[in-house]
């Protein structure tokens, strides 16, 4: 019995000693860990900001059938951003009589050196076609409508001047 009672008291100092141990080195570590958290950290240089490529404009080109010198645009009366301009004035007065039978009221075709034009290809006639205007906001605002509503264009140029 006293064998017993000696080796429990072994085993309590070793359990303490063991326990005495662990507590001191998890006060070393919080200590430790406590002088990192109060010291100032060299930050890491941020990395640099990712921009994205620039995409360049793509200005139009137009197909062999526009070819000509000058354009006959018509305007909007109801909306200064509102035009159409062809090569030909037969053209432009046909299309003007065809508005004008519609219930838009429209200018005289008007002689004009350059259109803002945008080009496109027409995938259900699978050709490529243009779209001109008299000034770059009405053909700015003809593409942005014409992306809104057609789902068969693609290959969409920017806007641009063309003599």
């Amino acid at each position: 019995m006293r064998a017993t009672g000696i080796a429990v008291a072994l085993l309590v100092l070793l359990v303490g000693g063991l326990w005495w141990t662990l507590e001191g080195s998890h006060e070393a570590r919080s200590a430790s860990e406590q002088r990192e958290a109060t010291e100032p950290k060299a930050e890491s240089p941020a990395p640099p900001p990712i921009t994205p490529e620039p995409v360049p404009p793509r200005p139009p080109k137009l197909p062999p059938r526009a070819a000509g010198v000058g354009w006959f645009c018509i305007k909007s009366m109801q909306s200064e951003h509102m035009s159409t301009c062809v090569r030909t004035r037969a053209a432009c007065d046909l299309g003007r009589s065809h508005f004008l039978k519609s219930g838009l009221t429209y200018s005289p075709c008007l002689a004009q050196e350059t259109a803002a034009c945008f080009t496109f290809v027409d995938r259900l006639e699978q050709s490529e076609s243009y779209d001109c205007s008299a000034t770059i906001a009405a053909c700015e605002r003809q593409r942005a409508y014409g992306l809104q509503q057609k789902a068969d264009v693609s290959d969409v140029s920017d806007c641009g001047p063309v003599k």
